[in-house]
């Protein structure tokens, strides 16, 4: 399969971290979350602008590594602002990559319980912080798919395999 970057985005539990890996599973792609990332930066993370600039810039400075040693890459994060995504698609023109945003939403009743049941993962993401992001979500611009995880997870099988 040629070479790709997956851009996987969404507010925090729309599941857009299992479609990733999914994701990265189908594409053999190395999957880069921030959230995993966030922990290896910080010992208590605060979802600080200063704190997210420092994780995406990890996750790039990876990506770009990845992609120099001919992998396909997931990006695995919220990417609420439009100059996250649009440095994305500079890495993936750089590589001469495909590069494709997949936007994840969910129900907020949905998501809600999801955040509130999470254990043992690596997102500290409360509802509140949710709350707090998507009041700074900037609408997604150019070319993108949406995935509407509310349903069955059986659903993002169904998605990830109509990726071509």
């Amino acid at each position: 399969m040629n070479q790709r970057l997956f851009l996987v985005m969404g507010l925090q539990g729309s599941g857009k971290t299992e479609v990733a890996g999914k994701i990265a599973e189908k594409f053999d792609a190395v999957l880069l979350r921030s959230d995993v990332l966030r922990k290896e930066l910080f010992k208590k993370s605060h979802y600080t602008k200063e704190e997210s600039k420092r994780v995406y810039e990890e996750m790039f400075h990876r990506a770009q590594t990845a992609l120099k040693n001919g992998k396909s890459v997931v990006l695995d994060a919220t990417f609420k602002k439009e100059e996250e995504r649009k440095f994305a698609k500079i890495i993936a023109n750089e590589f001469g990559v495909k590069y494709e945003i997949i936007n994840v939403v969910c129900d907020e009743k949905i998501l809600e319980k999801r955040i509130n049941e999470r254990t043992g993962d690596a997102s500290e993401a409360t509802f509140e912080i949710y709350l707090k992001s998507k009041s700074g979500f900037e609408p997604v611009e150019g070319e993108h798919l949406v995935f509407d995880n509310s349903g069955p997870m059986g659903n993002i099988n169904k998605f990830v395999n109509s990726l071509i």
